[in-house]
Order: C-alpha cells, then sequence, then structure tokens
C-alpha cells in the first residue's frame, strides 16, 4: 500500500484537497495546500500515517485543515495551518496520535470560536512542542481541546493561543511546561 505525496502544490480544490482512506503507510511530506473549500487533508481508517512539512493555509468550508479520522499511528509534524475557518487540525477515534512541532494560526475564520487542535476519543495521543497562535483574526477559540479520553499536552506555546483560553481539557496530564 506504500503511498507517498510529496512535494506538490493543491490549489482552490473545489472539495477535498488531499484525502485518502482505508490503506497502509502513507506519508504526505512537503506539499503545498491552499484555499481549499472544504477540508484540505482528510484521512480515514490510515494506518501509519506521516503528515509532515506541509503548508496548508486556508479553507473556506466547516471542517478542519486536516481531518484524521480512525486511524493507527498518525504522526502530524512540522506542519503549517493558517487561516483554517474552523479547526487547525481534528482527529478523531486515532490511536497513537502525535501531533508535534507544528505552527497553528489564526483558525475559526469562518467559525468563530473554533479551537486550532482537537483531539477526540483518540488513545494514546500526544499532542506536544506546537506554536499555536490566535492570529490577526482574533477569533480562535481556544488552543488545544480534548474530547473523551485524556491526552498527553506538554511542551507547547500557547501564548495568545484563544480568545476564550489556551486548553479545553478536563481529563488530560498537563505538565506545567506549556507556556
Amino acid at each position: 500500500d506504500d503511498v507517498i505525496i510529496e512535494g506538490n502544490r493543491f490549489s482552490n480544490q473545489t472539495d477535498l484537497s488531499v484525502q485518502c482512506e482505508s490503506s497502509t503507510k502513507i506519508l504526505l511530506d512537503g506539499n503545498i495546500i491552499t484555499d481549499a473549500t472544504h477540508c484540505a487533508i482528510e484521512m480515514t481508517s490510515i494506518t501509519d500515517l506521516m503528515i509532515v512539512n506541509n503548508l496548508v493555509v486556508e479553507s473556506t468550508g466547516s471542517d478542519a485543515l486536516a481531518d484524521i479520522l480512525s486511524c493507527t499511528n498518525a504522526k502530524i509534524s512540522n506542519n503549517t495551518f493558517k487561516r483554517g475557518s474552523n479547526k487547525a487540525i481534528y482527529a478523531d477515534d486515532t490511536s497513537g496520535l502525535m501531533i508535534t512541532d507544528n505552527y497553528i494560526s489564526d483558525c475559526g475564520v469562518v467559525t468563530s470560536g473554533a479551537t486550532a487542535v482537537v483531539v477526540s476519543y483518540s488513545l494514546n495521543a500526544t499532542v506536544a512542542n506546537n506554536r499555536i497562535f490566535k492570529g490577526t483574526t482574533n477569533r480562535q477559540g481556544y488552543g488545544i481541546q480534548t474530547i473523551g479520553y485524556a491526552a498527553m499536552i506538554h511542551g507547547n506555546n500557547l501564548t495568545n493561543a484563544g480568545v476564550a483560553g489556551d486548553i479545553l481539557d478536563p481529563n488530560s496530564s498537563l505538565k506545567r511546561d506549556n507556556i
């Protein structure tokens, strides 16, 4: 199954820019994805997913810039996500999730109060060393939100991450090294 999507430019897509489903070993690396009208990246039921070194800018739809759904061993790292109409990253029912070293800003452009990173019912999830800012639109609600299961959240720069607060998280292990 090994699929490599590398070094492409996707712009002004009318639905999904990059969509993969029911596969093994997907690498999305070094792509530029702009002006998505629905969702820039949608990955469903993928084992061993890596989304790294991408620039993902602007969506006008109601979904996240990156939807990660029912995946196993997903790593989202060293990406830039900017001006999402809703969330930057939404991960649901994804075990072994690592969201690390990303730059995220200006989410909630259309959906005021949206959260930059949402981790929902995902076992063994880590959100670490990301830089998350509400940006110039001043509409991003929270920097990080977890729903359902706890996540390890540490080392994130959340200075001015959201107008409502930095983290909305009743269950997770929060280390004091988030700033």
